[in-house]
């Protein structure tokens, strides 16, 4: 069932948080990759369901999906690189494609897809202007 492996899916989130915060970094990144895992399994499911799904459903997947993409895309060249080679996928737009998807729904998670998506462009929008005015 889908809405079980999404609870697995932020089970090994916090969990990799726990770990990498204790110092255990192998331990936290085979946990980031196993949520992302169990993530892209629900989004699969999502695509090929025959029945209808709730937005509560639809909203965890695409968050969670769109949040994975977009930490993965703001990474520098040669760890995005690595990520990818490990199985992330880095597409940005699609990333911002999805938890706007998810903002959209009536469901809790869209408020923190909204949250993500106002700390997202409010630090890119900040970055590109002291970039702009560090170039000048």
């Amino acid at each position: 069932r889908v809405d079980w492996g999404l609870v697995r899916a932020d089970a090994h989130l916090m969990g990799a948080m726990m770990q990498l915060i204790l110092g255990s970094y192998l331990k936290g990144a085979w946990n980031i990759r196993a949520g992302w895992g169990l993530y892209q399994t629900a989004a699969r499911a999502m695509e090929e369901a025959t029945e209808e799904m709730s937005d509560h459903v639809k909203c965890m997947v695409e968050f969670g999906v769109g949040m994975f993409g977009l930490v993965v895309s703001l990474l520098p060249p040669t760890y995005l690189t690595i990520a990818e080679l490990v199985g992330f996928s880095g597409d940005r737009v699609a990333a911002l494609g999805r938890l706007e998807s998810a903002q959209g729904r009536d469901a809790p998670w869209s408020a923190m897809a909204c949250l993500l998506l106002l700390y997202y462009r409010t630090q890119a929008s900040l970055l590109s202007l002291s970039l702009s005015l560090s170039l000048s």
